[in-house]
């Protein structure tokens, strides 16, 4: 009768599709217009749904070192796919107090990082809720449409989110090339 009690109130509490992580498929949610921009560059994007480019939105926190392990590879893409139409946009999303709600210390530690592509600091939770996030790093990939293709949670995967990249950007453009860099 306990369990049955339990169940109940963790289903009233959490409705289940709040503990599933946008699926590729689903459209990508759009950036607020309160989002507080940690960078000068704003994408031109910025205004809303992500479309018109390929994009990896980056969920990341400034502490996370499985996210710190991630940023020599997330600056090789940005710096090799760029040029294409590529873009990744940053969300930090702070798991304890300092890095959740200091904004200037989320904005030293990416300078100290050297990020190159703009950067979210999701203060209110409101793209880690929108697309459902439940760990750090966790990349969703989304196409020029606005539809996410690919999620890879953690480190890793970089062969496979590399070749989805030059995918989503031949799509348009299937003259490029890509060749030898990966």
């Amino acid at each position: 009768m306990m369990k049955k009690i339990f169940l109940l109130v963790l289903i009233c509490f959490f409705p289940i599709g709040s503990f599933a992580e946008l699926k590729p498929g689903t459209t990508a949610p759009g950036i607020p217009t309160d989002a507080i921009w940690i960078t000068e560059d704003k994408p031109t994007y910025a205004n809303g749904e992500l479309k018109g480019k390929v994009v990896l939105v980056d969920i990341w926190d400034c502490e996370c070192y499985n996210c710190i392990h991630t940023f020599p590879h997330l600056k090789e893409l940005y710096s090799k796919y760029k040029k294409y139409g590529f873009e990744i946009l940053g969300v930090h999303k702070g798991e304890f107090a300092r890095a959740q709600t200091d904004t200037a210390y989320v904005a030293r530690k990416y300078a100290q990082y050297g990020l190159p592509y703009p950067c979210i600091a999701d203060t209110k939770d409101v793209l880690w809720n929108a697309y459902g996030s439940t760990c750090w790093p966790n990349e969703f990939l989304v196409d020029r449409n606005g539809v996410i293709q690919l999620n890879i949670q953690g480190e890793g995967n970089y062969d496979v989110l590399e070749k989805k990249i030059q995918e989503l950007l031949k799509q348009d453009h299937p003259e490029y090339d890509f060749s030898g860099m990966n």
